[in-house]
């Protein structure tokens, strides 16, 4: 965790190569066990407007197989520590798709975060990462993957809990309060250019993608010698069409035939039509008020593959 003489010393450093605008958006994710109110009140006084906390759950049972280091009390505390610090733009993370984790449990950690009217929620599927504890655990027998039907039942009480609670689900895992939607977020999924600065981060200009080299010594040691710190990818046509697809559907914004139309060939243009009318049949992607195509709760559930049938090689 970064001390405050650090966040202070990146931001007078950005500030010094790059015009932020005033209205800009300023993340600073964190994980409940390294807050407490002084820490956050400086975070406020040095600019930083938005605050998202990885709760992930407030069960201990839950946190603790997760092997997270806070309970549910920290998140607790570090919701309100935030609000009291002047924070107004909080998002908190919470987790479903856990082993072990029946409905009933999950949907009491859903209320709670409902509850404290955080301005933006991300609920995400647990993915178990191969070389982990829970990989291992896994591997050996000692847990089970959740059943199938149970992650969609909670994907589903998400998706309708934060819907009679007023927050617009606008990305697929990305839940906000109107006007709340991360600019960070929309920005990704909009195909907007960004820079990544700093060990394992991305940058993108609509061109090409590039990832820094994940070890922070080799990147700094990398950038004191004037050596190549990234790896870079030059997007082909069929790159840049496959990636639209993908970070559109995953949104509330949709597929535009009109932007298809103008910015790739016939070929591509005929391929998108033909895979999009199937899905319009079928009743999985539907019109929105402004003619853009949007998937629909049934089609969300099928994500995967209906971006497989539009993939264009």
């Amino acid at each position: 965790m970064l001390s405050i003489s650090q966040v202070e010393i990146l931001i007078n450093e950005i500030k010094k190569y790059f015009v932020v605008d005033s209205n800009s958006e300023i993340t600073f994710e964190c994980n409940p066990d390294d807050l407490s109110f002084t820490y956050l009140k400086c975070l406020k006084e040095l600019g930083i407007n938005r605050i998202s906390i990885g709760i992930q759950s407030f069960n201990d049972e839950v946190l603790e197989f997760l092997n997270r280091r806070h309970n549910s009390k920290g998140g607790i505390d570090a919701i309100c520590w935030a609000k009291d610090a002047g924070f107004d733009n909080i998002s908190i993370d919470l987790m479903f798709g856990i082993p072990g984790m029946s409905n009933e449990v999950y949907k009491e950690s859903l209320m709670k975060a409902i509850n404290f009217k955080t301005k933006h929620i991300s609920a995400y599927h647990l993915n178990i990462e191969p070389n982990t504890l829970l990989y291992k655990k896994l591997a050996k027998g000692l847990i089970k993957n959740i059943d199938e039907e149970i992650s969609l039942n909670q994907f589903e009480l998400t998706i309708d809990k934060l819907k009679e609670n007023g927050y617009k689900h606008y990305e697929i895992s990305n839940y906000a309060l109107n006007g709340y939607e991360s600019k960070h977020n929309w920005l990704y999924w909009s195909n907007g250019k960004y820079i990544g600065i700093g060990p394992s981060a991305h940058s993108y200009n609509g061109e090409s993608r590039q990832w820094n080299i994940n070890n922070t010594s080799k990147y700094i040691n990398s950038i004191s010698n004037n050596a190549n710190f990234f790896d870079i990818e030059v997007l082909t046509d069929s790159n840049k069409f496959n990636e639209y697809i993908l970070t559109s559907l995953r949104t509330s914004k949709g597929l535009s035939v009109e932007y298809v139309h103008n910015n790739f060939d016939e070929c591509v243009y005929n391929h998108f039509i033909k895979i999009l009318y199937k899905f319009i049949n079928e009743g999985y992607i539907v019109s929105d008020k402004d003619g853009n195509w949007i998937i629909n709760k049934r089609g969300i559930f099928i994500l995967d593959l209906i971006v497989q049938k539009f993939a264009y090689i």
